[in-house]
């Protein structure tokens, strides 16, 4: 135990001396055998450039790891820390490290919306497509989060935006659950499709009671499914009817779950209309 703790007092000498700027005392701690990588990630955590740059000169590994294999350049990323990420990128960290849980990087700058910390690793060449041990990408995250500047970087560095996770779900899902409507009209405008389904065959018409969100997915194309009879109030019924005919020809095929909808309501003209559109009359 008394070695324990001699152990324990000589890393938290060594970082309180990087942090000090004290590379002589640095130098001396690490001859003692001081372990280099408890205070390397305790430096990336408080984001302290000066004492991470003093122990990077004293070989430090910028990869090292804690006893959750969280790496320095997680805890920069989720903290915002940009000067320590920079050095880190710098020193020829892995900008694509999965801690314990599967996370990387992208993942901890989309969770905690540090928008400048994914541009920092877009441009690092980080890719923004691994999953964690969820399967779920680092868009995932930001949608479900509504970080809507980190959506919208991560779009414009080509994320797959209908990427599904583990359990079936995509960003769009994601972001339609947790009633983000802001992050689902950037979603769309990203090219997320509207029609494609979770693990359940819901649509995304089908996940959410909001409005404003089902109105934004059909005016993108959705159409309801099977569970979307609450969606004949008068609000969704005036879009269907102005945005039915502007349905491309690709969508024809999913038009027949419609028809029920008017049929439960009383929705004659609206019958009319989605059944003229779906089965249109042959012209002589």
């Amino acid at each position: 135990m008394a070695v324990s703790n001699i152990s324990i007092s000589k890393n938290q000498f060594l970082l309180e001396a990087a942090c000090k700027g004290d590379k002589e005392g640095v130098k001396k701690l690490l001859e003692a055998k001081a372990e280099v990588s408890p205070a390397f990630i305790r430096a990336a955590k408080r984001g302290g450039g000066t004492a991470l740059k003093i122990l990077l000169d004293a070989k430090a590994n910028p990869d090292s790891v804690d006893e959750s294999d969280t790496a320095a350049i997680h805890e920069a990323a989720a903290r915002g820390h940009n000067v320590v990420l920079n050095l880190l990128i710098g020193a020829k960290a892995d900008v694509n490290i999965a801690d314990g849980s599967g996370r990387r990087p992208f993942h901890c700058a989309a969770i905690h919306g540090r928008t400048e910390i994914a541009r920092l690793l877009v441009h690092a060449n980080a890719n923004p497509h691994l999953v964690d041990q969820s399967d779920a990408a680092a868009i995932h995250e930001a949608a479900a989060r509504g970080h809507d500047a980190v959506a919208h970087l991560l779009i414009e560095a080509k994320t797959n935006v209908n990427m599904a996770d583990g359990s079936g779900r995509r960003p769009l899902h994601c972001a339609i659950i947790h009633g983000k409507t802001e992050t689902v009209q950037i979603l769309l405008n990203g090219k997320a499709n509207p029609q494609l389904p979770d693990e359940n065959d819901h649509r995304p018409t089908e996940l959410t009671d909001n409005d404003k969100i089902i109105n934004l997915l059909l005016r993108a194309g959705a159409l309801p499914g099977p569970n979307n009879y609450h969606l004949m109030n008068s609000l969704i019924r005036e879009e269907l009817i102005r945005d039915v005919e502007k349905i491309t020809p690709e969508q024809k095929t999913v038009q027949e779950p419609i028809l029920p909808f008017p049929v439960s309501g009383g929705h004659k003209a609206l019958f009319n209309l989605v059944a003229d559109y779906a089965y249109p009359v042959p012209k002589p």
